[in-house]
């Protein structure tokens, strides 16, 4: 490996849509890596999509590379085969996965080409712990955005390869709390406790409502807001509406 240059990197995504944050703290990861000159990024997407055009319209590398389901096992292996030599080609250094799938074939084809591999846990939800376990050993060092994240499985929690690294986000403009609060719809004087992200029992939403009387036994008429797309209604939230308080997905109870 030439230590003159930067390293080139392959990062691997299953959507190349803006389903969620993960999209997002990719498309940042990248620009954020060829931004310092630490690393030379190739993203490798399913195909077109916003993601692959927010990526363009910033000077990033994309190309296409569909990862289908292992049980279709031809494809699967056409599709190893089509990423060993993507790295071959590009004469990439390290791979980079953010999602189970994504992580069995960084994981097969790192090892067949003997390159690092980083994969990272976005998701804190309780998993099972046989593909954890299965997973790790393809690769090199687990990144977990989360101490939840970190501790998602057994195998996770055992594993000596996890570290917790929060993720990063580029500095924010932000408004006063009176002028936020104006902006949402939101009373000035009243406490408002809050969820932000996709309105999802994934996102701590039925727990949030299910803490909302406790809430309100300390801080009478306190307001509980979810501030993102309206992806699922949990439980006992029928009183919220899309557009509630701050535009379509969001809504207060």
């Amino acid at each position: 490996m030439n230590a003159a240059r930067p390293r080139r990197i392959g990062l691997l995504s299953e959507r190349a849509d803006f389903f969620g944050g993960g999209q997002l703290s990719l498309r940042e990861l990248a620009a954020g890596l060829a931004r310092q000159g630490c690393a030379e990024p190739l993203v490798l997407l399913p195909g077109p999509g916003p993601l692959s055009a927010a990526l363009e319209g910033e000077g990033l590398l994309w190309c296409s590379l569909p990862l289908p389901p292992i049980r279709r096992a031809a494809r699967a292996a056409r599709a190893l085969g089509r990423l060993l030599a993507t790295i071959r080609r590009h004469g990439l250094d390290l791979l980079h996965s953010d999602s189970p799938r994504g992580a069995l074939f960084a994981g097969l084809a790192s090892r067949i080409a003997r390159r690092p591999h980083v994969w990272h846990l976005r998701a804190s939800r309780p998993a099972p712990a046989l593909p954890d376990r299965l997973l790790l050993p393809l690769c090199d060092r687990a990144i977990a955005v989360s101490s939840a994240a970190a501790r998602r499985s057994a195998a996770a929690r055992r594993s000596s390869r996890v570290r917790v690294v929060p993720t990063g986000i580029p500095p924010l403009r932000t408004l006063g709390r009176a002028a936020a609060r104006d902006a949402l719809g939101l009373p000035q004087n009243t406490l408002i406790t809050g969820v932000i992200g996709r309105v999802e029992p994934d996102k701590g939403c039925e727990e949030a409502v299910a803490a909302l009387p406790a809430i309100r036994a300390a801080a009478p008429g306190a307001l509980l807001a979810f501030l993102g797309p309206l992806a699922a209604r949990p439980p006992g939230t029928e009183a919220c509406r899309p557009g509630d308080g701050g535009g379509p997905g969001s809504g207060a109870i």
